[in-house]
C-alpha cells in the first residue's frame, strides 16, 4: 500500500511539474511522458564480453570486476579521527559533532560531519565529557543516530547504549538504577525539549525520536531540531558505533580517549570489526549511484553502461552527456537485474520481492544522479516553484523510503531463506536467468516471423546455410532461437514447418540434425543457441537462401530483394571471396553480382537488423 499510495503521489507531483513546464512552453494538447518516437527509434546493439554478468554469473574463476573498497585518507580516520566542530566540553556548552548524509558514498550513504573529510569518518571523544550530535541539516531526515556498542547496534540485535545495560566489561553496577551511559534525545521547535519519558528506550527519549524520524513528512520534521547527547562515564569503554536506526549498514566508529585525551588500550567488548565500506568505482563517483553489495548486488550500475552489452537496447536517445551516461547504467542495472525465474510452484510475493528491490535500487540511483549530476537543474527547478517546490524534497523521499523498503524485503527474503535452511548470501538477484534472457534478447526479434511463419511457436529463423553453391544440394540450417532446449523439443514441429515455410519445401523434407547450447566455464547448460537443420532447396527459393548466407532474416531479405526488383532465382556462391551472384528466372534480365557489404549496406538503409 506504502508503494501504490507513496509512489503514486510523486507521479502526481512529477506529471504536475511536466504540464507546468509545458504551459510555460505554451504547448497544448497532451503533456509528453512518453516517447515512442525514441523507443522505436533505439536499436538492438552488439553484445559484448561484461564483466559484471561473468562475475554475477560465477563463470570466472578468479572474478577481478568487484572494485577494492576505498582506502580511507583525511580527516576522519583511525589515525586522524575528527573533532567536534565547536563547544567546550560542559554540560551548558557540550562539544557538537554537525551530522548529515552524504547519498553518494553507499547504498544508504553514510553520515558526515563537519570539518571531517574521509568516506564513513571516525570520531574523537573524550570521557567524562559532554557532547551533542546536532541532526538538524535537512539530508538527516529518515537518519535518526543510535550509539552501541557493535556495528548497526539493534539491526544485528547487538547491545546499545541504554540506561539500564551495563556497558561490555564494566566493573560498576549502572544497570541496578539504569543510570548506565547513554544517549539522551532532543526535539522540538527549539530543539530544547527532551523526548524521554517512561523507562526502557523511552526514558532516554528514543521511542518518540525515532517515529518523528519514521513516520513524519519531510515538511513537518523540519520544522523541529533535533540532537542527541551523550556522554562517556565508563572506564572499560574503548570505542563504540554511530549507526542509523532506520537503515542497516550506515555505522562509523568513535574512539573514546580519557578524559587527558590519552588512548584506552583496552576495549570492554574487545576488538570489534567494523565491516568494509562499499566500494566505488570511478564511474560511481562521476555519476553519484551505488552498488548495494549488502543486497546482493556488488556491482552497482557502472557496470551496466552503455558500452558493457548488458542489456541489447539503449533508455534514451539524444546527444552524448554525462547525464545520460550515467542513466542509460542505471536503467540497464535495473532491466538486467529484474529479470528472475517464476513457475507454478514459486512464491509470487518472493518474486515480487526479488524484482521489487532492484526496481526501488533504479529509484533510488535515479535520484541520486539528478542530485549529484543535475543537483543544479534541481535547485533551479524548486526556486522557480517558490512555496510549492518539491523536487528536492521527493528525491530525498525516493532514497530514503525505497531504501527503508528494499531493507524490508531484504530481510523478508532472509526471513525465508531461513525457513528453508538455505545457507550463505540471500539470493536476491537470478543472474542465470538474466544472462539466458539476455542471450535471448541477442539473438532476431521473432514476434514478426511468429505472426508469419510460426505462429503457435516463437522460434527465429536467423540461419545460415553451410554451403549453398549448388541449389540442388541438401544445405544445414543453422537457426538461433529464443528457447531453451526443452521449450524447444517440445515445439519441434513448429519449427521445422517455419524452416520448410522459408525454403518452400514441405515439413516433412526437414530434417534436424543436432541441436546446440550455450555452456558456461562449471557447465551449467543455459539455452539453446542454434539448431542444424537439413533440406532440399529447389531453384525457386534461393533467393532465400542467399538471405540466410547473410545471417540475415529469410523473409525479410527475400521482401527486400523483391522490392529491389531482384526476383526469385538461382544462386551461385564463393563464400571465401564473401561474394554471391544471383541470376533472375527471366531469361531478358542481366545476371546479378551482388557483393555481400553492398548488400548489408542497403539493408542497413531499410533499418533491417542483422544477425
Amino acid at each position: 500500500r506504502a508503494i501504490i499510495n507513496g509512489q503514486n503521489m510523486q507521479i502526481m507531483d512529477m506529471y504536475g511539474y511536466l504540464e507546468h513546464l509545458a504551459a510555460k512552453r505554451q504547448q497544448t494538447g497532451f503533456v509528453e511522458t512518453y516517447d515512442s518516437e525514441c523507443a522505436k527509434a533505439l536499436e538492438r546493439r552488439d553484445i559484448s564480453c561484461h564483466c559484471g554478468v561473468e562475475c554475477a554469473m560465477k563463470l570466472i574463476d578468479e572474478c577481478n570486476c568487484e572494485p577494492e573498497p576505498p582506502t580511507e585518507t583525511g580527516i576522519g580516520t583511525e589515525a586522524n579521527p575528527c573533532q567536534p566542530s565547536s563547544g567546550a566540553g560542559t554540560e551548558a556548552d557540550p562539544y557538537v559533532f554537525e551530522a548529515s548524509i552524504d547519498y553518494f558514498v553507499s547504498d544508504t550513504g553514510y553520515y558526515k560531519f563537519k570539518n571531517c573529510d574521509a568516506v564513513r569518518p571516525v570520531l574523537q571523544m573524550k570521557a567524562g565529557s559532554y557532547y551533542k550530535f546536532d541532526q538538524t541539516d535537512l539530508t538527516n531526515w529518515m537518519h535518526p543516530l543510535g550509539f552501541a556498542y557493535y556495528p548497526d547496534g539493534a539491526h544485528k540485535d547487538k547491545d546499545e547504549l541504554e540506561l539500564g545495560l551495563k556497558p561490555p566489561g564494566s566493573a560498576g553496577s549502572c544497570d541496578t538504577d539504569e543510570s548506565c551511559q547513554s544517549p539522551m534525545y532532543y526535539g522540538g521547535a527549539d530543539g530544547t525539549t527532551f523526548l524521554g519519558g517512561a523507562a526502557g528506550d523511552g526514558a532516554f527519549g528514543l521511542d518518540v525520536y525515532e517515529p518523528q524520524f519514521k513516520d513524519w513528512a519531510e515538511g513537518l520534521w523540519s520544522e523541529n531540531k533535533y540532537s542527541v547527547n551523550l556522554r562517556i562515564t565508563d572506564d572499560a569503554t574503548a570505542e563504540i558505533f554511530y549507526f542509523c536506526h532506520i537503515h542497516e549498514w550506515m555505522s562509523g566508529k568513535i574512539v573514546i580517549t580519557n578524559a587527558d585525551g590519552t588512548a584506552r588500550t583496552t576495549n570492554g567488548a574487545g576488538a570489534v570489526e567494523l565491516y568494509d565500506a562499499v566500494p566505488l568505482s570511478n564511474e560511481d563517483v562521476a555519476c553519484g549511484s551505488t552498488p548495494a553489495p549488502h543486497y546482493g548486488d556488488p556491482l552497482g550500475p557502472s557496470h551496466f553502461g552503455a558500452d558493457s552489452g548488458a542489456c541489447e537496447t539503449l533508455h534514451l536517445c539524444g546527444e552524448e552527456n554525462e547525464f545520460k551516461q550515467c542513466m542509460e547504467a542505471v536503467d540497464c542495472h535495473m532491466t538486467y537485474n529484474m529479470r528472475t525465474t517464476h513457475g507454478p510452484s514459486h512464491d509470487p510475493v518472493e518474486t515480487f520481492m526479488r524484482q521489487m528491490i532492484p526496481h526501488h535500487q533504479n529509484a533510488v540511483n535515479m535520484a541520486k544522479v539528478l542530485l549529484k549530476v543535475g543537483g543544479q537543474a534541481v535547485s533551479a527547478a524548486d526556486s522557480k516553484l517558490g512555496e510549492d517546490a518539491f523536487v528536492g524534497s521527493m528525491l530525498r523521499a525516493i532514497i530514503n523510503g525505497q531504501n527503508m523498503q528494499i531493507m524490508d524485503m531484504y530481510g523478508y527474503l532472509e526471513h525465508l531463506a531461513a525457513k528453508r535452511q538455505q545457507t550463505g548470501f540471500v539470493e536476491t538477484y537470478d543472474a542465470e536467468c538474466a544472462e539466458a534472457l539476455r542471450a535471448l534478447d541477442a539473438g532476431c526479434s521473432c514476434q514478426a516471423q511468429c505472426q508469419q511463419l510460426f505462429e503457435d511457436s516463437c522460434a527465429c529463423a536467423l540461419v545460415s546455410p553451410r554451403d549453398h553453391s549448388d541449389p540442388e544440394k541438401i544445405v544445414s540450417f543453422v537457426a538461433r532461437l529464443e528457447q531453451t532446449e526443452p521449450e524447444f523439443r517440445a515445439n519441434e514441429g513448429a519449427y521445422q514447418r517455419g524452416i520448410a515455410a522459408a525454403a518452400n519445401v514441405e515439413a516433412a523434407d526437414v530434417k534436424v540434425v543436432s541441436v546446440n547450447t550455450v555452456t558456461s566455464r562449471r557447465g551449467r547448460k543455459l539455452l539453446v543457441t542454434s539448431v542444424d537443420v537439413e533440406t532440399e532447396i529447389g531453384a525457386d527459393t534461393v533467393s532465400r537462401a542467399e538471405a540466410i548466407a547473410l545471417d540475415l532474416t529469410a523473409n525479410k531479405i527475400s521482401t527486400h530483394l523483391t522490392a529491389r526488383g531482384l526476383p526469385a532465382a538461382t544462386l551461385t556462391s564463393e563464400p571465401e571471396q564473401k561474394k554471391s551472384t544471383i541470376v533472375p528466372g527471366t531469361s531478358a534480365a542481366p545476371s546479378l553480382a551482388v557483393q555481400w557489404a553492398t548488400l548489408v549496406t542497403l539493408l542497413a538503409a531499410a533499418r533491417m537488423p542483422r544477425a
